[in-house]
């Protein structure tokens, strides 16, 4: 199965590689993701095949754990997120279900 399918490029090596890592704790697709540390990676919002979440899920790369982390008050598909020098993390646009969003 193709679910839970996370690739990995490390600078010394050219190819890509699986990253195994335990599962998401909320499998998904459609979902942002950026660093929020040199270590830790965050997935927001996406499409579980059934609804469009507001989950929040950040893996660190040292424990090869997911964490669960409060959700989102709007649930996006094909959103965008950053997070900036002070570690704040701005997720926008996307898709709720039903509505375009443009915030």
């Amino acid at each position: 199965s193709r679910r839970h399918l996370l690739q990995q490029q490390q600078q010394q090596q050219p190819q890509w590689q699986p990253l195994l890592t335990s599962h998401l704790t909320t499998p998904n697709s459609g979902f942002a993701v950026t660093n929020v540390s040199d270590y830790q990676f965050v997935i927001v919002g996406g499409w579980d095949g059934t609804r469009v979440l507001n989950s929040v899920q950040v893996y660190n790369c040292r424990t090869n754990d997911w964490t669960d982390y409060p959700p989102m008050s709007v649930p996006r598909l094909r959103c965008a997120a950053v997070c900036n020098q002070h570690g704040q993390l701005v997720v926008m646009g996307g898709f709720d279900g039903t509505n375009r969003l443009e915030s």
